[in-house]
């Protein structure tokens, strides 16, 4: 029998049964009434995460009681048997609940790729979902399609389910969120009745003269989602004239500020915008993007009254923090051979970003509405390693030798001691306060793991050398550690090959030609997902030009650079611009219309995707340690098996 015909049987028959021991979320009672105390239990058998540790149940609602609709907090639980149990108290406002079961250390999360980890509200009669749960359907299978375990967003049926939901309640059109979803989705799915209903919509705040800011500015955003720019342009003209000093005016000075690139205008516009009334949560993060630029530029300038102006005025603690690393990384001299510039207002900085990320662990102000507590404060936790390692080489080059060692091991600790940049300084620090038999065990150790850098082999050399005398066992010793380390890194990335098919895409180049996937079938494709506001991008491409230029000679390897969430202006030129700044001969590729990157399931940049000769995704790689090393041999062992892979079965039909 055909294998998979044979497990999607098994799985339609676990459907038909399910009081046949199903696993993953199951609730009591089934269908609540909103204000009750639901009974949740997870099983992870037969799921995503059999085998490892549940670190979070996480629940987010859809609560009309909130603004902005979604809260998401992480359930208390108790575990007997490796079943989870947590109870879930409800209120009045909510409409719908989408679960998801976490390991954060093996970064695993099970949300369920068929959405049955939905709870939804019911009527008192427990037949009848609410409308605001149909409505909340909707808004799940849409806008938090993803996380809600779905593969995509499901437009057609979201728009269907919200027009089912306004008829049954009128009350949701007062509904911002809903209104401009329901713009969106019509739009999307060209809906005649939809784009029709919500230009009348429009049209009837434009008429009304009694119409508050709030309703105007939610006509805007509805007229901007129907992609309708001469609506927009009126509803924005009427706000103007009816709130000089309102939000309208601080959105189109944001406006403005994204546009020029003369940094004595984007200062005069920025103490504008502050002047103004607030802004919502896209247009802070926006502002605050603004003013951490701004600290890092006027910090190569030395001029720190401004540096402290603008660092006062960054609202995110993420934000201020990280911008208070920067310009302390930048002042320590950045490495332990680099001369510092100023020791005493690096380690102030320093200091002060860690306290930050401390405090914000704790109070968690800046947690979005989509991340559970427990996600969050491991995020949060996760930056202060690498501040830990600014601090570390601050307190070195200031003589504190001991609280060096004593950061450097925190920051080494958070990232598990797979840092080898991290691991480099460590081991010069440990030499330093521990003496060189300690360093030589630590090294090797380090070595063995395959965490090590050039710098770190050499530095055991010279103890081992000093110690054993044994120059010429010590070189084979070393070309053996370096094998075994490759070895290993093969090994395990053997086990974590993936096997689906990459999305088809035909996407315009720099040099204008169209470059399709279907195009390249025979070759290694590296899809390399990117965007020039990226640090960790940017930073990435000194060693993936390395990497280009080391395969340049292979015909069966292609790179490609696929530009993806670039944000307004003139896209092309900017992306153009840069790479012709840095000398790079990357074939780069502009994903437009940003539904390339979805496609295959981006969820941050940079993510490098290795496709293998049939068209198949083998490897996904996210984010950048800041190690080139890393990232050559990474990409060199992705290849190679890769390349090799057309033994194994494909996931093409």
């Amino acid at each position: 029998m055909n294998k998979l015909f044979f497990i999607a049987c098994l799985l339609l028959l676990s459907a038909l049964q399910p009081d046949l021991g199903a696993q993953g979320f199951r609730f009591s009672p089934e269908k609540p009434v909103p204000g009750e105390t639901v009974t949740v239990t997870y099983d992870p058998q037969g799921t995503k995460l059999e085998g490892l540790e549940v670190e979070d149940l996480v629940a987010s609602a859809i609560d009309f009681g909130t603004p902005g609709l979604l809260s998401t907090q992480s359930l208390e639980f108790n575990v007997k048997d490796g079943v989870c149990t947590a109870q879930l108290s409800t209120s009045p406002g909510m409409k719908a609940v989408y679960f998801r079961a976490a390991n954060y250390k093996q970064n695993k999360t099970d949300a369920n790729a068929d959405g049955a980890y939905i709870l939804y509200f019911y009527n008192p009669d427990r037949v009848e979902k609410l409308p605001g749960a149909i409505a909340a359907e909707a808004y799940i299978k849409t806008r938090e399609a993803r996380r809600a375990g779905f593969e995509k967003s499901r437009d057609k049926e979201g728009l269907e389910l919200l027009k089912t939901a306004f008829r049954q309640d009128i009350s949701l059109l007062q509904n911002s969120v809903m209104t401009e979803l329901h713009a969106s989705l019509s739009a999307n799915t060209k809906d005649a009745e939809g784009l029709e209903t919500s230009k009348a919509r429009i049209l009837q705040s434009l008429g009304n003269k009694k119409a508050i800011e709030r309703e105007l500015l939610d006509a805007r955003l509805q007229a901007r989602a129907l992609q309708d720019k001469d609506l927009e342009k009126q509803v924005g003209e009427k706000l103007r004239k009816k709130y000089p000093k309102g939000e309208i005016v601080a959105l189109d000075l944001l406006d403005q500020l994204e546009k020029t690139k003369v940094m004595a205008e984007q200062e005069a516009i920025l103490k504008k915008i502050w002047q103004q009334a607030p802004l919502g949560n896209a247009a802070k993060s926006k502002i605050d993007n603004q003013a951490m630029n701004k600290a890092l530029h006027f910090s190569r300038e030395k001029d720190w009254e401004k540096v402290r102006y603008y660092l006062d005025r960054i609202v995110s603690s993420e934000a201020r923090a990280m911008a208070c690393n920067e310009i302390a990384w930048s002042l320590s001299g950045e490495s332990l051979d680099s001369p510092a510039i100023d020791l005493v207002l690096a380690g102030e900085l320093s200091l002060q970003s860690l306290a930050i990320m401390e405090k914000e662990k704790t109070e968690m102000k800046d947690r979005p509405a989509f991340v559970s507590p427990r996600n969050y404060k491991s995020n949060v936790s996760f930056s202060i390693p690498s501040y830990s390692d600014t601090y570390a080489l601050i307190c070195y080059k200031a003589g504190d030798k001991e609280k060096a060692l004593a950061y450097q091991q925190i920051a080494c600790e958070g990232f598990m001691f797979r840092n080898p940049e991290m691991n480099e300084r460590y081991a010069f620090y440990l030499e330093a306060v521990k003496g060189p038999e300690a360093a030589e065990a630590k090294l090797l150790e380090l070595i063995e793991e395959g965490t090590a850098t050039t710098a770190m082999n050499l530095q055991y050399r010279r103890l081992f050398l000093a110690n054993n005398s044994l120059e010429e066992a010590l070189d084979k010793n070393l070309a053996l550690l370096d094998k075994m380390a490759i070895q290993k890194a093969r090994e395990e990335l053997k086990e974590s090959m993936l096997d689906r098919p990459a999305p088809a895409f035909n996407l315009k180049n720099m040099q204008g030609e169209m470059v399709s996937l279907e195009s390249l079938k025979g070759k290694v494709v590296i899809a390399d997902f990117w965007a020039t506001w990226c640090g960790p991008c940017v930073a990435s491409f000194p060693a993936m030009q390395k990497a280009v230029n080391e395969f340049k000679d292979r015909e069966d390897v292609e790179f490609l650079f696929i530009d993806t969430w670039e944000g307004t202006g003139d896209r092309e030129k900017k992306v153009a611009d840069f790479i012709q700044s840095k000398g790079y001969n990357f074939n780069v590729l502009f994903d437009m219309e940003d539904n390339v990157s979805p496609a295959f399931g981006v969820r941050g940049i940079p993510t490098k995707y290795v496709i293998d000769k049939n068209g198949v995704i083998r490897f996904e790689s996210v984010g950048f340690n800041g190690m080139e090393e890393d990232l050559l041999r990474e990409m060199r062992l992705m290849i190679e098996l890769a390349a090799n892979s057309g033994e194994k079965a494909s996931a093409r039909p």
